[in-house]
């Protein structure tokens, strides 16, 4: 449970607007009231946790509403939210960088209305009566608009009659090694011959799943999510093909950390998450991710599953199949807390369970030390 206060601290000894508890993952929205001698030039809210540190939450917004005159300091744009009127009402705005024709936008009734010039930055517009507060965005087209100046095409790939049951998602970066070669290519293409299981496999690239399931924001993993529940017939099989780091770490890239190929999903990231069912913990496709930065890194687990499915097959005699009985665990870890010990501990219950005479594994791990990326 987390408890919050917010307080106006411009009054001498802060005032108080509310105290609340929230649940687990729970998402609530407050409106206050806050008396207007406590408003000044500037003014903070500020948003107190009184559980400790142990219990996390964040603010996604906080706006204040107050009533202000229509002088705008000689700025380009403005926002400015009205009170209901059962009749038409007329407006004037003083100070205010409008140009020759500024636009008020009213963006209940999606009215765009051009300001009458007054002179000396001043202007006047009018509204038909409205039932409800209204916010109307007044601005500079020479200013405050951002142009366009290039658009670009996004064909969208058609996977309705796509019959697959091995799914690769993938980035053009990795798709050639300098020399011409492609291995995520040739990964699908062994996993089509017999040797590699006869799939039937669709090869797709991450930016047209963002651009088609996504709505074209880049590193949002639910384009990948929309892309994996899109298929009537479930695959079999998904492999991710590309590193992918947290998005929460997106914005705070340096020298330690990867390039965001693929992206991830929660914190600590999850490919198992990104692809469950609501309400879920385990994916509704079986998922695996290669988690490679360059395509030098795809040509060495090709080979590498190429290796140990021919030795699957190999003659069965005590020698042969030793290398069964050899365990490799790798335990990772750094978001603060014991979790590195956690996991360690972990691995070596599981390690104790694989050493005993049922199975009689030799096993060896590979432990993370430092909570660095």
């Amino acid at each position: 449970m987390r408890t919050f206060k917010t307080d106006a601290p411009n009054n001498a000894d802060g005032q108080w607007l509310l105290n609340d508890t929230l649940g687990r993952y729970e998402v609530k929205e407050y409106a206050g009231q806050i008396a207007a001698s406590a408003l000044g030039r500037s003014h903070k809210l500020r948003i107190e946790n009184l559980e400790g540190s142990g219990a996390a939450f964040s603010t996604a917004f906080a706006s204040i509403e107050y009533p202000a005159d229509f002088s705008f300091n000689r700025n380009s744009a403005a926002t400015i939210l009205l009170e209901p009127q059962n009749q038409k009402s007329y407006y004037e705005v003083t100070d205010f960088d409008g140009g020759e024709a500024p636009v008020a936008y009213v963006q209940n009734t999606l009215q765009r209305i051009v300001l009458e010039p007054l002179g000396n930055n001043q202007y006047r517009f009018t509204l038909p009566s409205f039932v409800q507060k209204t916010q109307v965005l007044l601005f500079n087209p020479g200013k405050a608009l951002r142009e366009v100046t290039q658009l670009s095409p996004v064909v969208f790939a058609d996977y309705r009659n796509v019959q697959a049951n091995y799914v690769i998602i993938s980035h053009a970066r990795l798709r050639n090694d300098g020399q011409g070669r492609d291995y995520v290519e040739e990964y699908a293409a062994y996993r089509r011959s017999s040797t590699g299981g006869a799939y039937q496999v669709l090869v797709a690239d991450v930016n047209q799943i963002i651009d088609q399931f996504g709505y074209g924001i880049p590193d949002h993993p639910q384009a990948l999510r929309n892309f994996g529940a899109y298929f009537e017939a479930t695959p079999k099989y998904l492999l991710l093909i590309g590193h992918g780091i947290e998005y929460n770490l997106l914005r705070q890239r340096n020298a330690e950390m990867r390039p965001n190929i693929l992206s991830l999903f929660g914190t600590p990231g999850s490919d198992n998450l990104m692809f469950a069912a609501n309400g879920k913990l385990s994916s509704f496709i079986p998922t695996g991710r290669l988690a490679a930065q360059d395509p030098s890194q795809i040509r060495d687990y090709l080979n590498k599953v190429k290796e140990y499915e021919q030795n699957l097959d190999a003659p069965r005699n005590t020698q042969s199949l030793a290398w069964r009985k050899r365990v490799l665990h790798i335990s990772g870890g750094n978001y603060g807390g014991n979790e590195i010990a956690t996991f360690q501990a972990r691995l070596q219950r599981t390690a104790a369970v694989l050493s005993n005479n049922d199975f009689g594994a030799i096993v060896s791990t590979v432990s993370k030390q430092s909570a660095k990326p």
